[in-house]
């Protein structure tokens, strides 16, 4: 994949597994993609090809490689897969390796922004909000490369074309949520405060009045009495 933009919290991030208070293993639809179909497809363990053949069926509806078939799921939303202790046995009796993309990535995501590949994780996953939310040194980030061999699929693909203040709503967003002479909660007060005043800018105002505005809601986290008012 080549060079890769992370957040500095993503090395830190490790499943715990069945101590999980909430498995990703349920609840969502599991979408397997065209290769690891045919994989399955393949598998010569009688439990486990059994198995495969039963509770993963072709999506019709699928329109890509990407989507080609997906994980049926029990009457209580639970993955067939998932054994009593909470984890795969996909996992356990056939190996990382025929790991679907969705199990094997999530909760990774990946997001192509101009030429830049970013990684993060996603918030839905428990131990993954812990690390990002708990973070009491704050989020840095750092630009690495990715190992050919990681598996992913890029989750959403950012045109700047389309969004042409992107880098300085971002840069602006990240400078103010990373400062602490306010409580986080306060910030994010700022920060909504921010975008509702932005939203009503017409495209020419906020091409004339963006950079300006941005400093006064950076100024307004030294302002102790428009602080008090919130």
């Amino acid at each position: 994949m080549g060079p890769i933009l992370i957040p500095e919290y993503l090395n830190d991030f490790i499943c715990i597994g069945s101590a999980c208070e909430d498995t990703c293993c349920a609840g969502w639809n599991i979408t397997v993609e065209k290769k690891t179909y045919q994989t399955y497809r393949k598998v010569r363990q009688p439990e486990m090809a059994e198995k495969l053949l039963k509770y993963v069926k072709r999506n019709r509806k699928g329109h890509d490689d990407s989507n080609y078939a997906k994980f049926i799921l029990d009457d209580n939303k639970n993955c067939h897969m998932m054994l009593e202790d909470g984890l795969c046995s996909i996992h356990k009796e056939l190996g990382e390796e025929f790991l679907c993309n969705t199990c094997a990535v999530y909760p990774r995501f990946l997001t192509s922004v101009g030429n830049v590949t970013e990684k993060s994780l996603t918030l839905s996953c428990p131990e993954a909000a812990r690390i990002v939310l708990l973070r009491k040194e704050g989020i840095g980030f750092i630009e690495t490369e990715e190992p050919k061999k990681t598996r992913g699929l890029i989750n959403k693909d950012l045109n700047l074309e389309k969004h042409p203040h992107f880098w300085d709503l971002r840069i602006f967003t990240i400078q103010l949520l990373q400062s602490r002479q306010q409580p986080i909660e306060v910030r994010l007060i700022v920060l909504g405060l921010f975008i509702q005043k932005i939203e009503q800018l017409k495209p020419n105002e906020l091409e004339q009045e963006l950079q300006l505005i941005m400093q006064d809601y950076l100024n307004r986290l030294d302002d102790d009495e428009y602080i008090r008012r919130y």
